[in-house]
C-alpha cells in the first residue's frame, strides 16, 4: 500500500499497460493509484487462476468532480456577471477544469476503477467498486471474504483508496466546521483460502477471522 499527506505523483510502468497513457492522463487518481498499487501486490505472485480471481474495490466518489459541474455552469454565471467576454470565460472554464471528453468520463467513473484492474490483469470473476464513505475499504474485504468462503472466488483482489487531501474536499469540511487533517492513500491485499494459501507455498502475512465477515 502507499499512503501520504498528499500523493503529487503516480508512476506507472508502460510496458504491458492495456490502457493508453493519453487516456490515462485523463483519469482522476484512484485509477492510477489503484492500477500501480494492484500491480506491485499481484507482482511474482503465480499459479492464480484469473477466471476464479475476484476484484473488490472500497472508494467514495472524488469530490474533484465537481468541478466539471463548475464548467457548465460557468456559462451561466458569466452572462449573469455580464462583464466577461468569450475568451475569458473560454479560459475560466478551462483553469477549473478541462473540457470533458471520452478518456475523461472513463476516468471519473467509479465503477471503472474495478473494471480496469479487472481488464488489466484479466480477473474473471466479480469485480466492482464498493462505496460505504469512510467504511468502504472494511467492507470490500467483508464481500471478498464471503466470495471466498462461499467458493464463488479461488482469489480476491480487495483495495480501498481515497484520494482526499483535494481542494474540494477540503473546502467540504471547512464548511462543515470540520478541522481534520486530509491525506491520500491506498493499499490492496491478495486474498486466499488458508488451506489453498498454504497448498501453494504462498507467503502469509496474516489469517483473517471469519467473524470480521
Amino acid at each position: 500500500g502507499v499512503a501520504s499527506a498528499h500523493a503529487t505523483e503516480t508512476h506507472l510502468a508502460v510496458r504491458g499497460l492495456k490502457f493508453p497513457p493519453r487516456d490515462l492522463k485523463q483519469a482522476l487518481g484512484q485509477q492510477l493509484t489503484m492500477l500501480g498499487v494492484t500491480r506491485e501486490a499481484l507482482e511474482g505472485l503465480d499459479n492464480i487462476d484469473t477466471k476464479r480471481t475476484g476484484i473488490f474495490v472500497g472508494m467514495g466518489c472524488d469530490p474533484a468532480v465537481a468541478r466539471y459541474g463548475v464548467r457548465w455552469r460557468l456559462e451561466d454565471w458569466a452572462a449573469r456577471w455580464g462583464d466577461m467576454s468569450e475568451a475569458e470565460l473560454r479560459a475560466q472554464q478551462d483553469a477549473a477544469v478541462p473540457c470533458l471528453e471520452s478518456p475523461g468520463v472513463l476516468g471519473t467513473m467509479p465503477n471503472v476503477v474495478a473494471n480496469r484492474l479487472s481488464s488489466q490483469f484479466d480477473c474473471a470473476a466479480q469485480g466492482y467498486t464498493i462505496s460505504a464513505e469512510e467504511l468502504s475499504g472494511v467492507r470490500a474485504l467483508e464481500i471478498g471474504m464471503r466470495a471466498l468462503r462461499t467458493r464463488d472466488v479461488d482469489a480476491a483482489v480487495v483495495g480501498a483508496v481515497d484520494i482526499s487531501d483535494e481542494t474540494v474536499h477540503k473546502q467540504a469540511l471547512s464548511e462543515l466546521g470540520l478541522e481534520r487533517s486530509s491525506g491520500d492513500g491506498a493499499v490492496v491485499l491478495v486474498l486466499e483460502r488458508l488451506e489453498d494459501a498454504k497448498a501453494k507455498g504462498r507467503a502469509i502475512y496474516a489469517v483473517l477471522d471469519d467473524a470480521i465477515a
